[in-house]
């Protein structure tokens, strides 16, 4: 489908859409509706339920192959604006018993505990593993990959990842609906 193609498409689809939107509105405003009519009004719902069901499955789909198209995480795109690629890895089944271990170890043989010039203990081995846990330890269930990075610990070694789906965050839209 080509760009005119895509455009005509949809300008179609928003004239009818604000069309529709239009005429039930127009329609429940009338004071002479009764419970009689309540089956019409649900019925209408359900289809316009429908159709934003697939409304919303379209901009999935949209969203999905934008990211897939970004050339880096953040960029400017003229006529929309800043724009940010969204998603990544899903993390789930960390080794929670292996990653303790190793902020208790990193905790206990910290260097930065002890004054170098005296020997004097700066800093308990409790409260230093207390911080090299609260460091590396997200909410519960969690870990933080960038501070796991950081001590040059590779996230997948310690979980089951996969890939998330990724889609584009599109800036506010500031324009107005032209009437």
């Amino acid at each position: 489908m080509s760009e005119t193609d895509l455009e005509a498409a949809l300008d179609e689809a928003e004239w009818s859409a604000k069309t529709v939107a239009a005429e039930v509105t127009k329609e429940i405003a009338r004071t002479d509706l009764t419970p009689d009519d309540l089956v019409d009004v649900l019925h209408a719902q359900r289809r316009i339920e429908r159709l934003r069901a697939d409304l919303k499955t379209t901009l999935d789909r949209l969203s999905e192959h934008g990211a897939d198209l970004m050339v880096s995480r953040k960029q400017f795109v003229e006529g929309i604006g800043e724009i940010e690629r969204q998603g990544g890895t899903d993390r789930s089944a960390w080794d929670h018993d292996r990653l303790f271990q190793i902020a208790l170890a990193r905790g206990r043989d910290d260097p930065a505990r002890y004054d170098l010039e005296t020997g004097e203990m700066l800093i308990p081995e409790g409260e230093a593993v207390l911080a090299e846990i609260r460091a590396m330890a997200g909410t519960p269930g969690y870990w933080k990959v960038g501070a796991l990075r950081d001590r040059g610990l590779d996230p997948a070694d310690y979980c089951n990842e996969k890939d998330a789906r990724r889609r584009v965050k599109l800036p506010k839209d500031d324009r107005t609906d032209e009437a």
